[in-house]
């Protein structure tokens, strides 16, 4: 083998690894850039979740006011159970007293 031989050899191996190089980069940039677009999209499912949660937050905080106004409801229907039951006392009380004051009378027919 000749010197021109070594040469032509050493010029073949040099392009072939510029060639590599030029593979390693395109390739490089294109696993960056699909890395980017799957960033992109994490992001955007990110936001519509964040954004989920913040609607998820305020439904959660109407069913806490909800949930204060029915036990703000239960304790007014059960002050006025209180009331009924005070009431229906009183008259099971005058009842009573009524039908231990109220002569007993015969009837004949």
């Amino acid at each position: 083998m000749g010197k021109t031989d070594v040469e032509n050899a050493f010029q073949s191996l040099d392009t072939l690894t510029q060639e590599e190089k030029l593979m390693t980069a395109a390739r490089t940039f294109e696993a960056t850039h699909d890395i980017s677009v799957n960033v992109k999209a994490t992001q955007e499912l990110t936001h519509h979740v964040d954004h989920k949660v913040t609607v998820i937050e305020e439904v959660l905080q109407q069913v806490d006011g909800n949930i204060r106004v029915a036990q703000e409801l239960t304790c007014d229907v059960r002050a006025d159970v209180d009331v009924i039951k005070e009431g229906t006392r009183s008259v099971d009380d005058n009842v009573k007293v009524a039908k231990r004051s109220t002569p007993i009378i015969s009837v004949s027919l």
